[in-house]
């Protein structure tokens, strides 16, 4: 099997809305033959959504059973799992093989959730263009699960089957698993810092 799992089973893709998550997670999951598992998506349909928080326009999700049932789903599975998540430190680092951060430049991911999710309130927007500024995925998984488990892709300007050839090539230990990806070095328009200023 490949050399990145080690002996586990879940590979976590995670970073911020709109950073393509979904799109090479299920992709992942045809190539590899392993079980899709959206967190949001399980949260909903095993009734453990808690309540709804107005002020951030969000779901507060009951975490201790999230993380008893994700336990078991893993622990079942014949097959590499594949998380799909934002919040994907919630998985029990035990069974973590990897984590894989999707990273975005924050004015393409401004230009996408503003055309993508309309629904999305300015704040909601300002919020993750923020968080994908300040790397807050990767924060919380090097939190969860240690540095030597998290590895950085920065996607900004591919499609997803070059996003998911990336991620393979770290599974497969044929690119080195990195994190250092700062916005924050990087030029940032006005437009950005303006727009997450305005309604945050």
């Amino acid at each position: 099997m490949i050399h990145t799992l080690q002996g586990k089973k879940a590979i976590v893709i995670s970073g911020v809305p709109g950073s393509g998550k979904t799109s090479t997670a299920l992709l992942l999951s045809t190539v590899l033959g392993a079980l899709y598992v959206n967190l949001s998506t399980l949260s909903a349909v095993s009734c453990l959504l808690e309540s709804y928080d107005g002020s951030r326009d969000t779901y507060i999700i009951r975490e201790e059973l999230l993380v008893n049932l994700l336990n078991n789903i893993i622990s079942n599975s014949n097959t590499p799992v594949i998380i799909d998540s934002h919040y994907g430190e919630l998985v029990p680092s035990h069974h973590v093989a990897v984590v894989i951060v999707l990273r975005i430049h924050p004015e393409e991911l401004l230009r996408r959730l503003l055309k993508e999710r309309r629904w999305w309130t300015p704040k909601k927007i300002a919020e993750n263009v923020a968080a994908e500024l300040m790397g807050s995925c990767t924060n919380n998984a090097i939190t969860a699960c240690g540095p030597e488990k998290v590895c950085e892709v920065d996607v900004t300007g591919l499609t997803v089957i070059e996003v998911t050839r990336k991620v393979m090539n770290i599974i497969k230990g044929v690119s080195p698993c990195v994190t250092n990806i700062d916005w924050l070095e990087h030029h940032i328009s006005t437009e950005v810092l303006e727009f997450i200023a305005k309604y945050s």
